[in-house]
C-alpha cells in the first residue's frame, strides 16, 4: 500500500511538471512513462512504454493520437506514409511541401511547383523557372514570358523567339540596328517598306537575298542607267515585244549564242528567209506548200484541207467537196435524206440497214428482216420473230414468200384458199403426219398423175381401183 502512494505521488508530480512547456519536447516521453507506470501497477497488461490497456476495447492503445500498436515490439507508429509531427499523424510531404485535406494530398508551398512523391520534393515542370513567386516559362536571358500572350517575348525590338535553344534573334535576312531588327540590304540595296523587301539601287536590276548583291537578270547588261537586253551584234532588243528581234526579217535569235539564223530548212535570199521553190514556212519547218484552202499535216505527212470532209487536189492545190455532197457551211454533206458511205451520197437507210449499191435499195443488215421506207426501220415479215441469227417462222412452220404456213414437207405445199397442205403431183394424197404424198390405194405414178393398173378404173364412191368388165 505504502508503495502504490509513492507511485501515485510520483505520478502526479510528473504531470505536473509536463504542464510547463519543454524546448525538447520531452514532455510526451514523461508523460508516458508515468501512465505506464500507473497501468503496470493498476493491472498485469504490459503495453510498453507507449501504450496502455483499454477494457472497453480489451487491447492496448497507443498514447499518440493516429499511430497504430505493435505487439511484437510493444511500439506505436505513425501508418505507412504518415509521419509524427509532435500532435498527430500526418502525410510526409517533405520541408518544401504541406498535406491539403481536402485535395488529401502533397501540395507545394511554392506557387506552380509539382511535388514529387518519390523524392518528397518540389520543382517546376520541365521548361520552366521559379521566379521568386511562381513557376513561369524559362524565356532565358534573351526573353520574359508575357502572360496575357502566354509566350517568350523576346526584349528586342523584332527579335523571334527560338524556344529549343531559349535565345532570340532577327529573321532570316534582317539584323538589329540597336534600336530594332531591320532587312539587311548590303551596299547595293535598299529595304523599301511599302513593297517590304529590298530593292536594288540600279533600275533593273534583281536583288540576291543570299549573296546581299545586284545584278541584271540573265540574258541583261547594265548600260550605265538601267538593265537591258544582250542581243549581240545581229539582233536588236524591241520593248514591245519585250525580246531580242533579229535584223535580218525572217531569222531567229539564239538566246545562247546570241546570233541570228534562218529557220531549220529556210535560207536567206538578200532580203529575208524563205523556204526552197513549192514549199512555204507553217511556223516551224518548211513544209509543202498546199494552197489557201488546205495546210500540211505533219503526222499524215501530206496536204490536209481546212474545210470539213473536202478533198484535195494536188494538181490545182484545190479543195473541194467528194461527188454528191455541198458544203454547208461547216462541213461536207450529202442532200437532206442521203448520207455518205465513204464514196458517194446514197439514201439514207437508217440505223437497222444500208444502201446495197448493186441492189440500189436499202438492204436490212439482220437476214431476212423487210426494210419499211417511210420509218426507216427494219423488221420480221408478219408471223416471223428474229433468233438471234435471221427471221424465223414458229416451230412447224415455213415462209413462203409472204406468209408462215403450214410445213407440209418436200412433196406438197399449203393451200391458202384450202387451208391445208396440198400434194404437187396430181391425185396424190396428203399424209400429215408423215409430211409425204402418194397415190391411193391400187394406184401409180405414170408420170403425170395417179392412174390405177391396166384393164381398171378409178371407183369414185369405193375409193379403189375396179377391174373393167369384159
Amino acid at each position: 500500500m505504502l508503495l502504490k502512494q509513492v507511485l501515485v505521488t510520483a505520478l502526479l508530480s510528473l504531470r505536473s511538471v509536463s504542464a510547463f512547456p519543454s524546448p525538447n519536447n520531452l514532455h510526451d516521453l514523461e508523460a508516458r512513462d508515468a501512465e505506464d507506470l500507473v497501468a503496470r501497477a493498476g493491472n498485469s497488461h504490459d503495453c510498453g512504454s507507449y501504450a496502455t490497456w483499454n477494457n472497453g476495447k480489451n487491447r492496448c492503445v497507443c498514447k499518440d493520437n493516429g499511430k497504430n500498436y505493435d505487439s511484437k515490439s510493444k511500439s506505436c507508429n505513425c501508418p505507412s506514409g504518415l509521419i509524427w509531427d509532435g500532435h498527430n499523424c500526418v502525410h510526409d510531404c517533405g520541408k518544401e511541401a504541406h498535406f491539403d485535406p481536402k485535395q488529401k494530398k502533397c501540395i507545394c508551398n511554392n506557387k506552380g511547383e509539382v511535388f514529387d512523391s518519390r523524392k518528397k520534393t518540389c520543382s517546376c515542370p520541365d521548361g520552366q523557372v521559379f521566379n521568386g513567386k511562381q513557376c513561369v516559362v524559362d524565356c532565358g536571358k534573351d526573353a520574359s514570358f508575357d502572360f496575357k500572350q502566354k509566350k517568350c517575348i523576346c526584349k528586342k525590338k523584332g527579335q523571334v523567339f527560338d524556344p529549343k535553344h531559349k535565345t532570340c534573334s532577327c529573321p532570316d535576312g534582317q539584323v538589329f540596328n540597336g534600336k530594332e531588327c531591320v532587312f539587311d540590304c548590303g551596299k547595293e540595296a535598299h529595304f523599301d517598306p511599302k513593297q517590304k523587301k529590298c530593292i536594288c539601287n540600279n533600275k533593273g536590276e534583281v536583288f540576291d537575298s543570299r549573296k546581299k548583291t545586284c545584278s541584271c537578270p540573265d540574258g541583261q547588261v547594265f548600260n550605265g542607267k538601267k538593265c537591258v537586253f544582250d542581243c549581240g551584234k545581229e539582233a536588236h532588243f524591241d520593248p514591245k515585244q519585250k525580246k531580242c528581234i533579229c535584223n535580218n526579217k525572217g531569222e531567229v535569235f539564239d538566246p545562247h549564242k546570241k546570233t541570228c539564223s534562218c529557220p531549220d530548212g529556210q535560207f536567206f535570199n538578200g532580203k529575208q528567209c524563205v523556204c526552197p521553190h513549192g514549199q512555204k514556212f507553217d511556223g516551224k519547218h518548211c513544209v509543202e506548200d498546199c494552197g489557201k484552202e488546205a495546210h500540211f499535216d505533219d503526222n499524215q505527212h501530206k496536204c490536209v484541207c481546212n474545210n470539213k470532209g473536202e478533198i484535195f487536189d494536188d494538181k490545182t492545190k484545190t479543195c473541194s467537196c467528194p461527188d454528191g455532197q455541198f458544203f454547208n457551211g461547216k462541213e461536207c454533206a450529202c442532200p437532206y435524206g442521203q448520207k455518205f458511205d465513204g464514196k458517194h451520197c446514197v439514201e439514207d437507210c437508217g440505223k437497222d440497214a444500208h444502201f446495197d449499191v448493186n441492189q440500189k435499195k436499202c438492204v436490212c443488215d439482220k437476214k431476212g428482216e423487210v426494210f419499211d421506207d417511210k420509218k426507216k426501220t427494219c423488221s420480221c415479215p408478219d408471223g416471223q420473230f428474229f433468233n438471234g441469227k435471221e427471221c424465223a417462222c414458229p416451230y412447224g412452220q415455213k415462209f413462203d414468200g409472204k406468209h408462215c404456213v403450214e410445213d407440209c414437207g418436200k412433196d406438197a405445199h399449203f393451200d391458202v384458199k384450202q387451208k391445208k397442205c396440198v400434194c404437187d403431183k396430181k391425185g396424190e394424197v396428203f399424209d400429215d403426219k408423215t409430211k409425204t404424198c402418194k397415190c391411193p390405194d391400187n394406184q401409180y405414178w405414170d408420170g403425170n398423175k395417179c392412174a390405177c393398173p391396166y384393164g381398171s378404173t378409178w371407183d369414185n364412191d369405193k375409193q379403189t381401183c375396179k377391174q373393167n368388165l369384159p
